[in-house]
Protein backbone atom coordinates (compact mmCIF):
# COMPACT_ATOMS: atom_id res chain seq x y z
CA UNK A 1 0.00 0.00 0.00
CA UNK A 2 1.67 3.45 -1.01
CA UNK A 3 1.67 5.90 1.69
CA UNK A 4 0.21 9.72 0.78
CA UNK A 5 2.66 11.82 1.13
CA UNK A 6 2.04 15.23 3.14
CA UNK A 7 1.05 17.77 0.67
CA UNK A 8 2.13 21.37 1.02
CA UNK A 9 1.04 25.04 -0.62
CA UNK A 10 3.18 27.31 -1.37
CA UNK A 11 3.26 30.94 -2.92
CA UNK A 12 4.99 32.33 -5.81
CA UNK A 13 5.53 35.84 -7.04
CA UNK A 14 3.70 35.48 -9.79
CA UNK A 15 0.39 35.05 -8.17
CA UNK A 16 0.24 37.48 -5.06
CA UNK A 17 -2.34 37.15 -2.85
CA UNK A 18 -2.20 39.70 -0.14
CA UNK A 19 -4.26 37.99 2.01
CA UNK A 20 -3.09 34.46 2.54
CA UNK A 21 -0.60 33.70 4.81
CA UNK A 22 2.90 32.27 4.13
CA UNK A 23 3.60 28.95 5.86
CA UNK A 24 3.96 25.20 5.05
CA UNK A 25 0.51 23.16 6.25
CA UNK A 26 2.61 20.46 6.21
CA UNK A 27 4.22 20.63 9.60
CA UNK A 28 0.64 20.15 10.71
CA UNK A 29 0.41 17.10 9.41
CA UNK A 30 3.02 15.55 11.72
CA UNK A 31 2.33 17.22 14.89
CA UNK A 32 4.49 20.33 14.54
CA UNK A 33 3.02 23.82 15.37
CA UNK A 34 2.89 25.88 12.53
CA UNK A 35 4.56 29.09 12.87
CA UNK A 36 2.88 32.65 13.04
CA UNK A 37 1.66 33.70 9.34
CA UNK A 38 4.16 36.66 8.34
CA UNK A 39 1.80 39.28 7.08
CA UNK A 40 2.39 40.78 3.66
CA UNK A 41 1.25 43.33 1.92
CA UNK A 42 1.49 44.05 -1.91
CA UNK A 43 3.54 46.23 -3.53
CA UNK A 44 4.66 47.67 -7.10
CA UNK A 45 7.61 48.05 -8.78
CA UNK A 46 7.26 51.23 -11.22
CA UNK A 47 10.97 50.37 -12.56
CA UNK A 48 10.16 46.62 -13.69
CA UNK A 49 7.23 46.53 -15.89
CA UNK A 50 4.73 46.87 -12.69
CA UNK A 51 6.05 43.58 -11.34
CA UNK A 52 4.70 42.20 -8.17
CA UNK A 53 6.46 41.49 -5.02
CA UNK A 54 6.02 40.59 -1.30
CA UNK A 55 7.81 42.86 1.18
CA UNK A 56 7.40 42.63 4.78
CA UNK A 57 4.93 45.07 6.46
CA UNK A 58 7.25 45.23 9.48
CA UNK A 59 10.77 46.42 8.82
CA UNK A 60 13.71 44.33 10.02
CA UNK A 61 14.88 45.39 13.52
CA UNK A 62 18.72 46.31 13.64
CA UNK A 63 21.07 44.58 15.60
CA UNK A 64 22.69 45.83 18.32
CA UNK A 65 25.07 44.19 20.71
CA UNK A 66 24.05 43.82 24.53
CA UNK A 67 25.07 46.77 26.63
CA UNK A 68 25.70 44.30 29.82
CA UNK A 69 28.67 42.99 27.62
CA UNK A 70 31.83 43.86 28.85
CA UNK A 71 35.15 43.82 27.30
CA UNK A 72 37.68 41.83 28.76
CA UNK A 73 40.61 43.41 29.80
CA UNK A 74 44.05 41.21 29.34
CA UNK A 75 45.84 40.99 32.85
CA UNK A 76 49.00 42.88 33.16
CA UNK A 77 51.88 40.50 34.09
CA UNK A 78 53.28 43.10 36.63
CA UNK A 79 50.85 44.51 37.85
CA UNK A 80 49.66 45.95 40.93
CA UNK A 81 46.44 44.46 43.33
CA UNK A 82 45.58 47.73 44.32
CA UNK A 83 44.34 49.83 41.10
CA UNK A 84 45.86 52.64 40.53
CA UNK A 85 44.49 55.83 41.48
CA UNK A 86 43.89 58.92 38.69
CA UNK A 87 46.31 61.47 39.48
CA UNK A 88 46.48 64.88 37.68
CA UNK A 89 50.62 65.39 38.14
CA UNK A 90 52.29 64.96 35.12
CA UNK A 91 55.16 62.59 34.81
CA UNK A 92 56.36 63.87 31.83
CA UNK A 93 57.92 67.28 31.86
CA UNK A 94 56.24 69.36 28.70
CA UNK A 95 57.98 72.45 26.73
CA UNK A 96 55.96 74.69 28.82
CA UNK A 97 57.42 73.42 32.02
CA UNK A 98 60.91 73.21 30.37
CA UNK A 99 61.13 76.91 28.87
CA UNK A 100 61.00 78.78 32.56
CA UNK A 101 63.34 77.18 34.20
CA UNK A 102 66.11 77.38 31.14
CA UNK A 103 65.07 81.35 31.27
CA UNK A 104 65.61 81.31 34.46
CA UNK A 105 69.19 80.55 34.25
CA UNK A 106 69.60 82.79 31.32
CA UNK A 107 68.24 85.20 33.42
CA UNK A 108 70.90 84.39 36.67
CA UNK A 109 74.47 85.40 35.94
CA UNK A 110 76.91 83.02 36.66
CA UNK A 111 78.76 84.38 39.74
CA UNK A 112 82.64 83.56 40.18
CA UNK A 113 84.54 83.80 43.13
CA UNK A 114 85.95 86.81 43.98
CA UNK A 115 89.08 85.61 45.20
CA UNK A 116 89.87 84.46 41.54
CA UNK A 117 88.40 86.77 38.84
CA UNK A 118 87.16 90.01 41.29
CA UNK A 119 85.20 92.92 39.25
CA UNK A 120 87.49 95.02 37.44
CA UNK A 121 87.10 98.90 38.29
CA UNK A 122 88.70 101.50 37.09
CA UNK A 123 92.58 102.62 38.16
CA UNK A 124 92.17 105.83 40.34
CA UNK A 125 94.87 108.76 39.68
CA UNK A 126 96.51 108.38 42.33
CA UNK A 127 97.32 104.48 41.53
CA UNK A 128 98.32 105.78 38.51
CA UNK A 129 100.74 108.13 40.79
CA UNK A 130 102.43 105.38 42.65
CA UNK A 131 102.91 102.75 39.41
CA UNK A 132 104.67 105.43 37.40
CA UNK A 133 107.27 106.32 40.57
CA UNK A 134 107.34 102.55 40.90
CA UNK A 135 108.23 102.50 37.28
CA UNK A 136 111.27 104.73 37.54
CA UNK A 137 112.56 102.56 40.38
CA UNK A 138 112.12 99.38 38.87
CA UNK A 139 110.24 98.43 35.32
CA UNK A 140 109.70 94.84 35.81
CA UNK A 141 108.58 93.97 39.35
CA UNK A 142 108.53 90.79 40.98
CA UNK A 143 105.72 88.68 41.95
CA UNK A 144 105.80 89.85 45.60
CA UNK A 145 106.20 93.66 44.79
CA UNK A 146 103.40 93.48 42.29
CA UNK A 147 100.90 91.57 45.33
CA UNK A 148 101.92 94.86 47.42
CA UNK A 149 101.26 97.44 44.76
CA UNK A 150 97.74 95.67 44.09
CA UNK A 151 97.04 96.22 47.92
CA UNK A 152 98.51 99.96 48.26
CA UNK A 153 96.70 100.77 44.86
CA UNK A 154 93.22 99.11 45.55
CA UNK A 155 93.32 97.02 41.82
CA UNK A 156 93.65 93.65 40.85
CA UNK A 157 96.94 91.52 39.83
CA UNK A 158 95.60 91.68 36.23
CA UNK A 159 95.60 95.32 36.11
CA UNK A 160 98.89 95.28 37.89
CA UNK A 161 100.62 93.12 34.68
CA UNK A 162 98.77 95.29 32.37
CA UNK A 163 99.57 98.79 33.21
CA UNK A 164 103.68 97.73 33.17
CA UNK A 165 103.20 95.70 30.00
CA UNK A 166 101.50 98.85 28.44
CA UNK A 167 104.10 101.15 30.00
CA UNK A 168 107.18 99.13 28.98
CA UNK A 169 105.73 99.20 25.74
CA UNK A 170 104.70 102.97 25.28
CA UNK A 171 108.38 103.80 26.43
CA UNK A 172 110.11 101.34 24.63
CA UNK A 173 111.15 99.15 27.85
CA UNK A 174 110.29 95.85 26.35
CA UNK A 175 113.09 95.02 24.50
CA UNK A 176 116.40 96.13 25.88
CA UNK A 177 117.78 96.17 22.53
CA UNK A 178 114.81 97.95 20.86
CA UNK A 179 115.65 100.14 23.71
CA UNK A 180 119.21 100.92 22.58
CA UNK A 181 118.24 101.33 18.86
CA UNK A 182 115.55 103.79 19.86
CA UNK A 183 118.26 105.74 21.84
CA UNK A 184 120.71 105.96 18.92
CA UNK A 185 118.10 107.40 16.68
CA UNK A 186 117.03 110.16 19.20
CA UNK A 187 120.91 110.53 19.25
CA UNK A 188 121.28 110.87 16.08
CA UNK A 189 118.44 113.00 15.75
CA UNK A 190 119.63 115.16 17.77
CA UNK A 191 123.03 115.30 16.21
CA UNK A 192 121.85 116.64 13.24
CA UNK A 193 119.97 119.05 15.03
CA UNK A 194 122.97 120.68 16.31
CA UNK A 195 124.85 120.18 12.78
CA UNK A 196 122.04 122.60 11.38
CA UNK A 197 122.47 124.77 14.32
CA UNK A 198 126.04 125.08 13.90
CA UNK A 199 125.70 126.05 9.98
CA UNK A 200 122.90 128.54 10.19
CA UNK A 201 125.31 130.45 13.08
CA UNK A 202 128.33 130.44 10.77
CA UNK A 203 126.37 131.56 7.52
CA UNK A 204 124.69 134.39 9.53
CA UNK A 205 127.98 136.09 11.41
CA UNK A 206 130.20 138.90 9.68
CA UNK A 207 133.00 137.71 7.42
CA UNK A 208 137.02 137.91 8.82
CA UNK A 209 138.61 140.65 7.20
CA UNK A 210 141.44 139.89 4.86
CA UNK A 211 145.39 141.54 5.76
Amino acid sequence: MQQSQPSSSYMYPSSPTPSVPLYDSGYSSYGYTSPSPYSLHYSTCPYANNESYYIPAQPYMPYCSPASETIQQIPQPFASSTPNQQSNVCLVPTIKNVQPKRRLQQQQPVMASPSFCPTRKRISDEAIERLNAFYEIKKRPTEAEKDRIAMECDITLAQVNTWFNNARSRRGDTNPKLAQKLLKQQIASLNNQVALLQQHHQESSPGHDSF
